[in-house]
């Protein structure tokens, strides 16, 4: 105990400080748990104390959950059963303290450590701190008790959504919703105010340990909710039929179960694959890293890229010809960092080309115009030093033509990021022939900078992501011309495991921009052989010629109201065709996405199969409890997958080339050798 928590008293109230000498962060495992126990019953018996502050003795951080590389062992333990007993036997004794017991958030407190904190009597946070129960996000569910004891604090309806939706809240949330008993004026007057509210509990009835027991409604949607959200729900509602012991015995068994399930062998996969290419980004090159960084365009990605790279520390300049343009940029910068000092990093704004000659690197986003991102790059090698890195944000434009604007081209690739760039974090780099190998290496650097994983992709139509992702949206609008009413057919995206159907999806991207982008730069190249690529474009068309823009414009495949709130869906299809929707809807989604990432593999899109699923969950939104669309296709094995095939159409949906040789050699995707792509 000594090592990991460390006592200190104010008049009468213990304070329990967690502080692993050997981590960065607190990690919620076995040892700690164990202190923690001792601690309690050390409390329990000591006379003088009247209450307990349980705080972090790590700089803006309280805890994190297990260690996720830990639990696959905990899994093979024969006592893993009597552990988690264990370890609910010294949560629900903390919950029924006769003493006050505070919990003090000074960082995130997520997984296992928010679960140690509702085992208080009540918790304060500095504000901004994030807490949450996101284990279904991993596969799993809470295993501290966290499926029972957060109706403690919330309502049943309240703990259903933070522990099947795997909510993570700002400790604002978590305050109008009860969660948090009060937030601290500063970071400083944290333990203050922990101590102060024990003190006041003192000798108060406890809070009950029970908690809300409201039964919820039936569950309409359980079979599109994945193992981790299903097991999730079944466990809140064992101890709301049943009670608390009833409810930690069907956690223990859920979360057992899960640790062994596919979803969770899913999450550790990415999670291998993801920590493997942000490490192959740190070795970096032989250049300087980027410290300075010139963006040229204030529109959605160039202002998106520039605040992230300002709140990242980085200097930053920005180019626009239109003032307002910058000026909103200039504020989302700020929303970003905190305001204009919120960040190590200076940022300006300028319609003419000041500041670039001190750049490092310049990121050219202005819109998706050959011409114009000519004009642009040609203006870009003028403004910098022959050192500074240049690229070009495209989903889909060829840099190799591009290049072709460069005088120097071997410092010139492709950057594709994702919006919103706050929150997405992949990025897309291009090589073409002539991009030098430090280069892409600089830039992998500047990706991991910039907080992104960044997955090196082939210079060819739609690069992966786009090309993938306009295979899946093409799919959705087939099933409309074969028929599928609007909302069916996303309803089958959804039960497929997409978080969104392909129709919105459209209608958020805007019906002129998939005309553009998905279907005039990807589909018309890549798919017209094997798709009526021409009757998709005709039907897009159509839309829009009758007002149906997408959301922007208040109508595409759905109706929007003033605010973007989704209504009924609008009476597209084809004419003639009876609505009768086709059978195995979701089957087609989901082995649309599938089988184009496959060719991508073929045709030497990406460098390894781990890249592709990590670029297709980062960026484009294939299920992340399915591992990506190769480690789909291992964890059912090759031969599963192609007899699951056979009944669809094999020109819309080829298997590719790899497939069928893993199934004759009894081999995985995983087991691959890397492409070298782009060099």
């Amino acid at each position: 105990m000594a090592d990991l928590i460390k006592i200190r008293r104010h008049d009468g109230i213990v304070v329990a400080v967690v502080d692993d000498p050997d981590r960065p962060v607190n990690v919620v495992g076995e040892e700690l748990l164990e202190s923690f126990a001792e601690c309690l019953r050390t409390f329990e018996a000591d006379r003088r104390a009247v209450g307990m502050v349980i705080a972090s003795g790590k700089p803006g951080s309280f805890g994190t959950g297990a260690d996720i590389d830990w639990l696959p062992q905990l899994a093979r333990r024969p006592d893993v059963e009597a552990f988690l007993a264990r370890n609910h036997a010294a949560m629900t004794a903390m919950a029924r303290s006769g003493k006050p017991i505070v919990a003090a958030l000074n960082g995130p407190a997520l997984g296992g450590a928010f679960e140690l904190a509702l085992g208080a009597t009540a918790i304060v946070a500095h504000p901004g701190v994030r807490v949450g129960l996101p284990e279904t996000g991993l596969g799993l569910i809470p295993g501290g008790g966290g499926t029972q004891l957060l109706r403690r604090f919330v309502s049943t309806a309240e703990a259903e959504r933070m522990l099947v939706g795997g909510r993570v809240l700002r400790a604002e949330q978590a305050l109008e919703i009860g969660l948090l008993a009060a937030l601290s004026t500063s970071e400083d007057d944290l333990i203050d105010r922990a101590t102060d509210l024990a003190r006041s509990l003192a000798g108060a009835a406890p809070r009950p340990v029970e908690g809300d027991r409201t039964p919820l409604p039936a569950d309409r949607a359980a079979g599109h909710l994945g193992e981790a959200r299903r097991g999730a729900r079944a466990a809140l509602v064992a101890g709301i039929d049943g009670g608390l012991e009833a409810g930690l015995q069907e956690e223990r068994r859920v979360f057992i179960e899960l640790l062994s399930g596919p979803e969770f062998r899913a999450a550790r996969h990415l999670r291998s694959a993801e920590r493997a290419i942000r490490s192959a980004a740190k070795q970096g090159s032989a250049s300087p890293p980027v410290a300075a960084l010139g963006v040229v365009g204030a529109g959605q990605m160039g202002a998106g890229i520039a605040a992230v790279a300002s709140a990242r520390g980085l200097g930053v300049v920005l180019r626009d010809v239109d003032e307002s343009r910058l000026r909103a940029a200039a504020e989302r910068r700020d929303r970003l960092t905190g305001g204009p000092n919120g960040s190590p990093g200076t940022f300006t704004v300028t319609t003419a080309w000041d500041g670039f000659d001190s750049a490092d690197a310049v990121i050219e986003a202005v819109f998706e115009l050959e011409s114009l991102k000519h004009e642009i790059l040609a203006g870009i090698e003028q403004a910098v030093t022959p050192r500074a890195l240049v690229a070009t944000n495209t989903s889909a434009l060829s840099v190799t033509g591009l290049a072709q604007a460069a005088r120097e081209p071997h410092r010139f690739l492709g950057m594709h990021f994702f919006s919103p760039v706050e929150r997405m974090p992949l990025v897309e780099l291009v090589a073409h022939p002539g991009t030098s190998a430090d280069t892409l290496a600089r830039a992998r650097a500047l990706a991991g900078v910039l907080g992104k994983t960044p997955i090196v992709v082939t210079d060819s139509p739609g690069f992966y992501t786009s090309r993938v992702y306009a295979r899946w949206l093409v799919e959705g609008v087939r099933l409309v011309l074969e028929g599928m009413p609007v909302e069916a057919v996303d309803a089958a995206a959804v039960e497929a495991g997409f978080p969104v159907g392909p129709l919105r999806a459209i209608d958020q991207a805007g019906l002129r921009l998939v005309l553009q982008a998905s279907i005039g730069q990807v589909a018309r190249k890549l798919f017209a052989d094997r798709l009526d690529v021409e009757a998709i474009e005709v039907f897009l068309r159509r839309m829009v010629e009758d007002g149906a823009g997408g959301r922007a414009e208040r109508k595409g495949f759905y109706a929007y109201d003033a605010d973007g709130r989704r209504g009924a869906p609008g009476a597209f299809g084809a004419p003639g065709v009876p609505p009768e929707p086709p059978d195995g809807a979701a089957e087609r989604m989901l082995f649309a996405f599938l089988t184009e990432a496959w060719l991508c593999w073929d045709d030497q899109i990406i460098e390894h199969p781990d890249e592709g699923d990590v670029g297709a969950v980062l960026g484009i939104g294939f299920p992340r409890l399915l591992g990506g669309p190769f480690h789909w296709a291992d964890s059912r094995g090759a031969g599963v997958v192609l007899d699951a095939m056979r009944g669809l159409d094999p020109r819309a949906f080829p298997p590719g080339g790899q497939l069928p040789e893993l199934e004759r050699r009894g081999g995985t995707f995983s087991e691959l050798p890397r492409h070298r792509t782009g060099l």
